[in-house]
């Protein structure tokens, strides 16, 4: 997946690509995350003959007369609409067969809360994610339906990682642990990270007492007041 390629087409480039779980901004945020899910078309190629799949007739990956296909589920909302169909377009190039179900939102959470849940999915979202919030994505205390880490994923490596994180006793175990989760995630991907948007924050000049913070997207108006 070319991420830069999607900052730039769908962003105008206000982001970055996102190669790790949390964005760069994160005061925990380890670049180490970076060598890994780099863009590397043919090194993908390599990787999935080695696991035994081959083109068909029309390109899509076979293995054991199966078909690389499945479906991306993802609110039907403008954005996810287009990153769908550049992800649709970019797997198609691997040999992948994606087929896009776009779902208002109530469908969509009850499809991945499901006791099926879904072939795959993607979720945007707004809000800043430090890893406390991104372990609930993850860890396989909420591998189930109905809670949130919606790809069922259990890696020991992971739950380790966030054992560590939880119980981390000073700043320097913590800085660790945050490291460890950022590297075990980056590398085994429970979930795929694949950008993320500039917060934009503008205000008039005759609006005084407005301070944004990265972590606070709904803003504190307590001590704002406006002059003529």
């Amino acid at each position: 997946i070319d991420r830069q390629a999607i900052v730039t087409a769908l962003l105008s480039d206000l982001g970055g690509p996102l190669y790790g779980p949390i964005a760069p901004a994160d005061v925990f945020y380890t670049p180490a995350v970076e060598e890994f899910n780099q863009f590397d078309l043919e090194r993908a190629k390599t990787m999935v003959a080695e696991l035994g799949w081959t083109p068909g007739d029309d390109g899509i990956l076979t293995k054991n007369g199966v078909r690389h296909a499945f479906g991306l589920t993802v609110q039907a909302e403008s954005f996810n609409r287009d990153l769908a169909s550049v992800l649709q377009a970019s797997l198609a190039e691997l040999g992948m067969e994606v087929t896009i179900e776009a779902l208002d939102r109530g469908s969509y959470f009850a499809r991945l809360n499901s006791e099926e849940g879904a072939d795959s999915s993607l979720f945007y979202y707004l809000w800043p994610v430090p890893i406390d919030v991104f372990i609930l994505f993850v860890d396989s205390a909420t591998a189930m339906p109905g809670q949130s880490n919606w790809g069922r994923a259990k890696l020991p490596d992971v739950d380790a990682a966030i054992k560590a994180w939880k119980q981390a006793a000073n700043a320097e175990e913590l800085e660790a642990a945050g490291d460890q989760f950022q590297m075990v995630v980056a590398e085994q991907l429970p979930t795929i990270p694949l950008v993320v948007r500039n917060s934009v924050w503008v205000s008039r000049p005759n609006v005084h007492g407005w301070l944004p913070h990265q972590y606070d997207i709904y803003p504190h108006y307590n001590d704002v007041w406006l002059s003529q």
